[in-house]
């Protein structure tokens, strides 16, 4: 018995496994109480990540000789490796417990509380084993990083001054450790000092490379850290930190492509590393956005495999619910959204896009929506601390205004398309301030045309919010607007703070932001009806004479509305150009009884996230399931030039709109190149907003009470083509010579909302000596 154990240790130390394996087997089946076999045995399997049957023989080992503290160890570094760090600790403390407990053991207990942040823990345990047996390098190391972790810098840096003198370890570990101490006490600046000295001492050395590289990314100094990071590549192409930080370096330069490619490299120099399935994951969604749309799906892979490790953790949620929205599975992108605001309530971006996305969806009422933006608020109001209360603005209701605007869009975008001519009548009679929120690289011709106008234009993207703030508080704004809302780019915090004595929401988000600070919202009495709407709003609403909307294209469109293609077809031909993410299977299945009421007819559906075949296939699905053919359905992906795009309209006949999330440029859009809009009037903003334009342009026959009035309006229009045929004709003109589309309608409404709110602020400012008071006055009307 004793020459086949020893054949079984022969074979182990060679690497012969399998055949260790099988020899240790027949050990055992003959001696089951053989301890020492077991462990053994047990540690092969562990070596082989076979951690069930290791669990088994060790434990088997530990049962059977109970006072071998090596035994408690080795289930230690088990529930370690599995990630049970609760039930290593229980081991090791076990195995110190015991005689001739080896100085690994005290290592292991120690470096494991270092990990769970109790320093001052471990360097009890440390110096324990320093007393026992002496000081060697890893103890000595082990305190240093223990001292570290509890923020004993000091103490850290004596210890190594010690080393030093005693010549416990060479040069290089010394630089090595001074910067791993920097690191740990996340002193950056001390962190960069060190690794410079230490690629300075040694520039061949890829230790101090990669260090160097970690320490100028802390720094945020991205280009520099790239530039080290190859260095290590070139000198080590398979150095698994390198790779990966290069994965993560350019994907915050926004250089997707090329990050998909080093995460993948990294991924092959350690497959065990789940935690870069999320930055991965990222890049390859940024990607499948920008013009590599099939990479959706492998966006979708890893963030389902990055869920698999951190369910509840917040930046896997995150991923997730972004890589579903984009697949157009609106239901499932919300509910992990919802799980990532749980996780971390005071991620705000988070909760922004949380609360922009609950938009999309027809599942969460009024009521829950508008209590998610209250609960929003608190913690803003958390973060902001107490706003601002007073201001030395003159309280002079009649003087010119300082207007200020906070948007990340003043560019080629839809808000900007209803801003600007409104921006073009204010600058007559207001000093305007534009403050962007969009990065300098994406301007365009249209932010420039801004820049050239306003009195001021300030890129602040970047600048702190206290900072943007007290600027804004600096250049002596009367009237705030705010143009985002809780979509991207926004600066809802700076208004928390109260950076001017009034302010106010528009245009650019379709429900309350939530904030007490935020005094007004305009809108109209059709896209929030008086009295009912109110109650689900935080700030007051200002409702303007003929909409809230001017339209007036500030970019090429076709000079002519084509003739009625079913006139040349022979069939009508419905389309919708919205944003997919917008149309609730409730829109489909009302498109679809449409459709299939109408003999012969097809649908043209146009969206950028189209380009993406598994979003083509679920939106045929849908279809399929309400019963209507492929084939009656064409599909259109993205169309960059914004004239060839309008130009499509000159293939529909009749435009449908989204619903629960109304259309609003698109709705415009397809009135401006003749098709008539139908749609459904809901019974909250973002469901309401088409209804308005409409009725606005003078069409509300067009709305829909619900779906089966929606049915009937689509087939009555499509079952006289003469009466379309004429209709489609004159629409552009009626539009256009309606409220919505009528500048000085518009100069005038605005102009008197603005001097109304400020008028309200002054009477307050008189009465308590300019203190910004709880309210602001009655509700206001322009009207």
């Amino acid at each position: 018995m004793n020459d086949l154990y020893q054949s079984a240790l022969v074979a182990h130390k060679a690497g012969r496994l399998d055949e260790a394996e099988s020899l240790y087997a027949r050990v055992l089946k003959s001696r089951p109480d053989h301890a020492h076999a077991h462990y053994l045995l047990g540690c092969l399997f562990m070596g082989m990540t076979r951690f069930d049957q290791a669990r088994e023989h060790l434990s088997a080992a530990s049962r059977i000789k109970p006072q071998n503290a090596t035994y408690h160890e080795a289930n230690g570094v088990l529930n370690e490796r599995i990630g049970r760090d609760d039930l290593a600790e229980i081991s090791f403390r076990i195995a110190l417990a015991k005689p001739n407990t080896r100085q690994e053991s005290y290592l292991h207990l120690g470096n494991l509380l270092v990990r769970k942040h109790q320093g001052a823990a471990a360097i009890d345990v440390f110096k324990t084993a320093l007393r026992k047996f002496g000081p060697g390098e890893l103890l000595i190391t082990s305190i240093v990083e223990a001292c570290a972790d509890s923020g004993r810098r000091d103490e850290a840096f004596k210890m190594l001054d010690l080393a030093k003198g005693k010549s416990w370890f060479d040069k290089e570990k010394q630089l090595r450790l001074r910067c791993k101490v920097a690191g740990m006490l996340k002193d950056n600046e001390l962190a960069l000092e060190q690794t410079l000295k230490w690629v300075t001492d040694d520039p061949d050395s890829i230790e101090a490379m990669n260090a160097h590289a970690l320490a100028l990314q802390n720094q945020g100094r991205l280009d520099e850290s790239l530039k080290y990071s190859l260095m290590v590549i070139e000198k080590e192409p398979g150095h698994y930190d390198a790779l990966a930080r290069i994965g993560f370096l350019l994907s915050r330069l926004e250089r997707y492509v090329e990050s998909v490619r080093y995460y993948q490299l990294a991924l092959q120099a350690n497959p065990l590393q789940y935690k870069l399935y999320s930055g991965i994951s990222f890049s390859l969604f940024k990607t499948a956005t920008d013009g590599s749309p099939e990479n959706l799906v492998l966006a979708h892979h890893y963030a389902r495999k990055m869920l698999e490790f951190e369910p509840d953790h917040f930046r896997p949620n995150t991923g997730m619910g972004s890589v579903l929205f984009t697949m157009l599975r609106i239901r499932e992108g919300a509910e992990y959204f919802a799980r990532a605001v749980k996780a971390e309530p005071l991620k705000h971006g988070t909760s922004s896009s949380r609360l922009f996305h609950d938009n999309y969806g027809w599942e969460a009422s009024r009521q829950t929506q508008y209590e998610r933006h209250i609960s929003w608020a608190g913690y803003a109001r958390q973060k902001a601390g107490a706003p601002r209360e007073t201001f030395s603005n003159i309280p002079d209701p009649d003087r010119r205004l300082r207007l200020g605007f906070c948007s990340a869009d003043f560019s080629y975008h839809p808000v900007s398309y209803f801003f600007w001519p409104v921006f073009n009548a204010l600058i007559k009679d207001f000093d305007v301030y534009l403050y962007s929120q969009r990065k300098v690289v994406e301007e365009d011709g249209m932010t420039e045309r801004y820049r050239a106008l306003a009195t001021k234009f300030q890129n602040a993207t970047g600048m702190e919010d206290r900072d943007t703030a007290d600027m804004i508080l600096a250049d002596g704004v009367d009237v705030l607007f705010d143009l985002s809302g809780h979509t991207s780019g926004n600066r809802l915090q700076v208004f928390a703070m109260r950076a001017a004595p009034v302010q106010v929401s528009w245009l650019g988000y379709p429900n309350t932001t939530g904030l007490d600070t935020m005094d007004y919202r305009i809108s109209d009495a059709v896209t929030e009806p008086e009295g009912e709407a109110d109650r689900f709003s935080s700030e007051r609403i200002v409702r303007l004479e003929g909409g809230f909307h001017l339209y007036r294209p500030s970019y090429n469109i076709p000079a002519e509305v084509s003739a009625l293609p079913a006139l040349r077809n022979g069939i009508i031909t419905f389309g919708s150009f919205n944003n997919l993410k917008k149309v609730s299977p409730l829109a489909i299945r009302a498109w679809a009884r449409l459709i299939k009421s109408v003999p012969d007819s097809r649908i043209i559906i146009k969206d950028r996230s189209l380009d993406s075949r598994v979003n083509r296939e679920r939106l045929i699905s849908l279809f399929a399931s309400y019963g209507v053919a492929s084939r009656r359905v064409v599909i259109n992906g993205m169309i960059k030039n914004n004239f060839d795009h309008l130009l499509l309209y000159s293939q529909v006949d009749i435009a449908l709109d989204s619903f629960p999330y109304n259309g609003t440029t698109t709705t415009c859009e397809a009135l401006v190149m003749g098709c008539p809009v139908l749609t459904v009037m809901g019974d909250r903003h973002a469901s309401r907003v088409s209804a308005s334009l409409l009725t606005h342009v003078g069409h509300p026959e067009w709305i829909g009470s619900d779906e089966d009035d929606f049915v009937r309006i689509g087939v009555d229009l499509a079952s006289d083509t003469s009466s379309l045929s004429a209709l489609r004709s004159g629409l552009r003109k009626e539009m256009m010579d309606s409220p919505l589309c009528d500048t000085a309608r518009m100069e005038r409404e605005i102009s008197k909302a603005i001097r109304g709110m400020w008028r309200d602020w002054c009477a307050d400012a008189d009465r308590s000596e300019t203190t910004m008071p709880a309210t602001c006055g009655t509700a206001l009307s322009a009207s």
